[in-house]
């Protein structure tokens, strides 16, 4: 029984590969740039540390209304800036959220 399923698993692979033929890339794309989707939502957008206690400016990161931001602890091992309580501060106009990341 044991011998009779590993044998159909292996016919399967093997017919599987067998019958895949040679992956072809296309050679255009083409984008129709004039059709628009829909409204920007900022349904996704956030960061890694891109913001710290006086970097950028305000004026550069207050209109992307990016919904989430992760920031260390203060006074991290990793960095020893982007403390996330100071950062939310200087992002609470914006409503965005701040995630603090502990260190290992």
């Amino acid at each position: 029984m044991k011998k009779t399923w590993i044998s159909s698993i292996t016919a399967v692979l093997l017919g599987g590969m067998l019958s895949v033929g040679p992956a072809q890339a296309a050679s255009d794309l083409t984008v129709d740039l004039s059709n628009v989707i829909g409204p920007v939502t900022h349904s996704s957008a956030g960061s890694l540390y891109g913001v710290i206690e006086n970097k950028p400016d305000n004026n550069l990161i207050l209109p992307l209304r990016a919904k989430a931001y992760i920031n260390p602890a203060v006074a991290g091992y990793q960095q020893p800036w982007g403390a996330a309580v100071p950062v939310a501060q200087r992002l609470a106009p914006s409503g965005s959220k701040v995630t603090i990341r502990l260190a290992d």
